[in-house]
């Protein structure tokens, strides 16, 4: 979780936090939270080892049940360490960053290249980020085509969220997932989340928090109509992209998620890192304009 909105006061530095915030990343096995630093060098995160952990207390916080219905698969290729994700029916709730340590399991069927079928349970979380509903990410890893087992009774997951309760909803979703551990990509976390080029037209720069970034460095971009982006390794697990307005050309202001390559040469995306917000141009003078010519109208009328 960063802190963005913060201000220097008298040589102390005041972040506000928002309750909505809080709840998003907060896990109910927790009740305390470390402070951390980027280092511009490197982008390595490092431990405010000074600043004791702060204890997080919850009060009077009534949990909600969501219906989760599973709608459709959003990703057909698993790859060593990619997730599969799933999208659902929530969207009225705020974004939720459940972290790896609260998962749940749901069972799918795997069926090898000798046609071998067998079934297991496989680790999954719920994540929501803007202008998304809610996914379900789950990480396969079993060779071969794979398919979610059908759900015939609600699953019932009230331990991993301390505002919700969520209750996945009866589904036979047969879409089939076919695995292939030829590439490795693991996505822990991406910084910025704004890329704003209306403050900035020259280059901006991101940065991936990898798993054994010697593995993957390719194929990566925000815009399939684009080139790849070309990175940089400034520590073992932090990869630095470069990224121009003109790697935008054609789009919209709006939220993009990372893409890469995947085992079938085609572009797939990266559901385990939230997507970045895109600022290509400003409305603000199209409002201002707007409001001119409404009053000019007004004032017509009034004569």
């Amino acid at each position: 979780m960063f802190l963005n909105n913060c201000k220097i006061e008298n040589n102390i530095l005041k972040c506000i936090i928002k309750k909505d915030e809080i709840i998003g990343y907060h896990s109910p096995s927790k009740d305390t939270s470390e402070m951390y630093y980027i280092n511009k060098e490197n982008c390595k995160t490092t431990s405010l080892f000074l600043v004791p952990p702060i204890k997080i207390i919850m009060k009077d916080i009534h949990k909600r049940d969501l219906y989760v219905g599973i709608k459709k698969l959003l990703v057909n290729i698993d790859e060593y360490g990619v997730p599969i994700a799933y999208e659902t029916n929530i969207t009225d709730i705020p974004n939720i960053y459940i972290p790896d340590d609260e998962k749940f399991y749901l069972t799918f069927i795997n069926k090898n290249s000798e046609g071998i079928e067998d079934e297991y349970d496989s680790k999954c979380i719920f994540r929501k980020y803007d202008a998304n509903p809610l996914l379900i990410l789950c990480w396969l890893n079993y060779p071969g085509t794979n398919c979610l087992k059908e759900i015939k009774e609600e699953k019932l997951i009230d331990d991993n969220n301390i505002l919700y309760n969520f209750r996945i909803q009866p589904v036979k979703n047969e879409d089939k997932i076919d695995y292939d551990e030829k590439n490795f990509l693991s996505i822990f976390t991406n910084y910025p989340r704004v890329l704003d080029f209306t403050k900035n037209d020259d280059s901006l720069f991101i940065y991936l928090h990898m798993a054994l970034t010697d593995y993957y460095s390719n194929g990566l971009t925000y815009n399939e109509e684009a080139e790849d982006l070309t990175c940089e390794q400034i520590e073992r697990k932090v990869k630095k992209f470069e990224i121009t307005k003109e790697h935008f050309k054609g789009e919209k202001n709006g939220f993009y998620f990372i893409k890469h390559t995947n085992n079938n040469g085609a572009k797939t995306i990266s559901y385990e890192v939230p997507p970045v917000k895109v600022i290509l141009d400003s409305s603000k003078g199209n409002i201002i304009s707007f409001s001119l010519i409404y009053s000019f109208l007004l004032l017509l009328i009034m004569i």
